[in-house]
């Protein structure tokens, strides 16, 4: 099959919970909690239950490393994961 037959899926839902890993992992972690408990306590609906699998993929995808690529300075998040040359 040549580069040009093949289909490009564009997914909001993981473009939008790959941003929120990179930028803002403590509404990510909100989401998922919120999710999750809506999942056991009710059920989910379709679009619910994607999202919730969109944000375990991502977590797997990231090997589950909550805290890797982030900087605490002062308080502030960093999310600048370019390395100082020496």
């Amino acid at each position: 099959m040549s580069d040009k037959n093949k289909v490009i899926e564009i997914n909001p839902t993981y473009i939008k919970y790959r941003r929120m890993w990179k930028e803002n992992r403590w509404q990510f972690s909100g989401d998922l909690v919120r999710l999750t408990i809506k999942q056991n306590k009710y059920g989910l609906d379709n679009i619910e239950q994607y999202t919730l699998d969109t944000i375990n993929r991502i977590i797997d995808e990231n090997g589950g490393k909550w805290t890797e690529g982030y900087d605490y300075n002062n308080g502030i998040l960093n999310t600048n994961n370019k390395k100082r040359i020496k």
